[in-house]
């Protein structure tokens, strides 16, 4: 404990029974000189042992500090007073199977403390009681394994989702294949498992990963027949929209020009080693800084590119749109997102460019942690959520940049740049989709509203990302492009601003229609299509 770093117990007896649990996991961090409260469980440092017990009393003498610990078990008086030399740390966090118990949350220190009192005042009570308040504390766990079951009701359906996702990781351990084998040896829908594949565009991840798990199983001929045949298609494509970047990309040096690209086979080579990775883009994507609009402009009209001005509120701008005849559209954008736009942020991203080279392309990239960061805002700010793509991406992003994220500097970045929400919901659905690549406590530390947080898990989740429904069809209907400006409104005039632009939108966007008729015509859509 000297170089303050947390560590990791396996609790034995039942001295602190029903709150720890013989077998529990728990993580005891350093003090760090901060202030020791009533409620809070230590483990103190007794030569042998090094018990876990809760503070119960603490008596400032002379300047001076005795705390006095007690078993939540323990019917008996006080134990002898210990020093803060003595203590080694304070449990933070309570590992029972598949749940944790972050202690340092709000209702868990007042839950503490209370338990603290009645082990004190009245252990007897505190005895009758230890059934009730077991429940209490693992509620999360009857919810968890009641969800587990409702979710298997459909066996198959749940295996042919659990199997798609596995395959979508990058690099598959022995556990993951172990556990794909598993699931197909139960048995799984292969027609659903195909058309998911191809619709969320993760063709290319999953036929990589299956090959990588037939030699284990016999997998229907059909599933890779349709799927190489995707595979294939999918790689001259790419190879040939690397060509028109790469072309692209010339223009722009020729000129000077800062560009860095957005997604693309260039994102695809850097996250996954491989430019079809990523599936086929419908456009090229190029940030580009504002005061650099029109010559880049100018550039791409030398090149044969048609200007076409698509956004017809000019507020709104934040994109031009150009086309050439048999070639992809190439976007410029001079910020990353249409509404809720702010300048801190889209200098904070330039200034967290760098420059790249590849294969003699020139070009700027995201430095680990911008890039994260942009692709938390792609998958909030757009229709991100109809495929996997966006959320593969900050999974590998994750995994391969993992020793140089810094967390604290990222979430200070996400808050000076109104990104604090869609950080939360990139983590938050990655978390839903393949579990924990990133530290444990990261998502408590992202300071935003509950409601926010509830919003974003009832709609980025991993039902709502994989199967058809009424919130599926509320979030492509009405949220996708607002999705982004509700989660990181700060204020009610926010609020107000993203009602006004839903409800009563610019003129040059109603397309003659009035209100009333644009509304009814949206719900209509939404609930009968």
């Amino acid at each position: 404990m000297q170089e303050a770093k947390p560590l990791y117990f396996n609790a034995k007896g039942l001295s602190m029974y029903p709150f720890i649990k013989n077998g529990d996991c728990i993580k005891v961090v350093p003090i760090n000189k901060e202030k020791i409260k009533i409620g809070d469980i230590i483990v103190v440092n007794k030569e042998k042992f090094f018990p876990a017990h809760r503070v119960v009393k603490i008596i400032e003498q002379d300047r001076k500090t005795a705390y006095f610990t007690k078993g939540d078990a323990h019917k008996g008086g006080l134990e002898n007073p210990v020093n803060l030399e003595s203590i080694i740390g304070r449990v933070t966090e309570i590992q029972r199977g598949k749940i944790s118990f972050d202690l340092n949350l709000p209702l868990w220190r007042c839950f503490n403390r209370f338990i603290a009192h009645l082990s004190l005042r009245h252990p007897k009570a505190l005895t009758f009681l230890s059934k009730y308040i077991s429940l209490a504390i693992e509620w999360r766990l009857f919810i968890f394994k009641l969800k587990n079951r409702l979710k298997k009701v459909n066996p198959l359906l749940y295996n042919t989702e659990e199997l798609l996702l596995i395959c979508c990781q990058k690099n598959l351990d022995e556990k993951l294949k172990k556990e794909a084998a598993s699931l197909i040896k139960e048995g799984l829908y292969w027609q659903r498992f195909l058309e998911l594949a191809m619709k969320k565009g993760v063709t290319i991840l999953v036929y990589d990963a299956l090959r990588e798990i037939a030699p284990r199983l016999d997998i229907p001929q059909f599933v890779f027949d349709r799927l190489k045949f995707s595979y294939l298609f999918i790689i001259s494509e790419a190879n040939y929209q690397h060509k028109q970047l790469e072309e692209l990309l010339g223009v722009f040096t020729k000129k000077g020009i800062l560009v860095l690209p957005l997604k693309g086979t260039i994102l695809a080579k850097r996250l996954y080693r491989n430019i079809a990775a990523r599936g086929i883009s419908c456009d090229f994507d190029f940030l580009i800084k504002e005061e650099d609009r029109e010559i880049t402009k100018n550039a791409l009209a030398g090149a044969g590119y048609r200007f076409s001005r698509a956004e017809l509120v000019e507020k709104w701008q934040w994109q031009y749109e150009f086309s050439k005849s048999k070639e992809k559209k190439v976007d410029l954008h001079w910020d990353i997102t249409m509404m809720g736009r702010s300048r801190q942020r889209i200098e904070g991203l330039w200034q967290g460019a760098e420059p790249s080279e590849w294969e003699g392309i020139k070009y700027f990239d995201f430095k680990p942690e911008e890039l994260l960061l942009y692709l938390c805002a792609h998958l909030s700010n757009s229709d991100s959520f109809r495929t996997l793509r966006a959320a593969c991406d900050i999974r590998r992003a994750l995994e391969k940049y993992a020793y140089e994220i810094n967390w604290e500097s990222l979430i200070d970045k996400a808050q000076k740049w109104r990104l604090l929400g869609s950080l939360y919901a990139g983590l938050s659905l990655n978390k839903d989709l393949f579990g924990h690549s990133f530290p444990k406590e990261v998502l408590t530390r992202i300071k935003i509203s509950g409601l926010k947080k509830l919003f974003i898990r009832i709609f980025a989740n991993k039902r709502v990302l994989l199967r058809e429904g009424v919130k599926r069809k509320i979030l492509d209907k009405f949220l996708s492009y607002i999705f982004f400006e509700l989660i990181e409104a700060g204020s009610f005039k926010d609020y107000l601003a993203v009602f006004k632009r839903v409800f009563f939108p610019p003129k040059e966007v109603l397309e003659g229609r009035s209100y009333s008729a644009r509304i009814s015509s949206a719900l209509t859509k939404t609930w009968w299509k």
